[in-house]
């Protein structure tokens, strides 16, 4: 990922296409990546349930920091959420009308076939029930 803007001393400011890779190890971006820690914490401490990352959180210290990788990595995913919060997504392509289902079907013998599935409208019926024109009433398609 880019360097976020956060690292720069404008985070207004867009971020150019040469912009390093990373964060950087200041004193100010640690304590950046913490407030989103904590804020984290603050939202959703009920679904955190890995034993290793609460004792970590619990005994972190700054002093320390280098003994505690999972708040580290913590940081960082919290810097880049922050970083790609406003990245709107590319515009997924409309499902084309021309689309075919291709698989297994049982035709109306019940036979089971394989290849395009064809598309079955549901059947109408052709003629009024109350009138009497001396055929079978039925309303099975093979039959009209």
């Amino acid at each position: 990922m880019r360097r976020p803007r956060v690292c720069s001393g404008d985070p207004s400011k867009k971020r150019s296409g040469t912009a390093p890779y990373g964060t950087t190890t200041s004193v100010a971006m640690i304590d950046h990546g913490l407030q989103l820690v904590a804020n984290y914490i603050e939202d959703y401490w009920e679904d955190m349930w890995f034993l290793d990352m609460l004792n970590q959180l619990l005994k972190y210290s700054f002093e320390n920091k280098g003994k505690f990788d999972i708040v580290a990595a913590m940081q960082m995913a919290e810097i880049a959420d922050e970083e790609l919060s406003e990245v709107v997504p590319i515009a997924a392509k409309p499902v084309s009308e021309k689309f075919t289902d291709i698989g297994y079907y049982r035709d109306e013998r019940g036979y089971l076939h394989h290849g395009i599935i064809p598309k079955h409208e549901t059947p109408q019926a052709k003629f009024r029930w109350d009138l009497d024109d001396g055929r079978n009433k039925t309303s099975d398609p093979r039959y009209r």
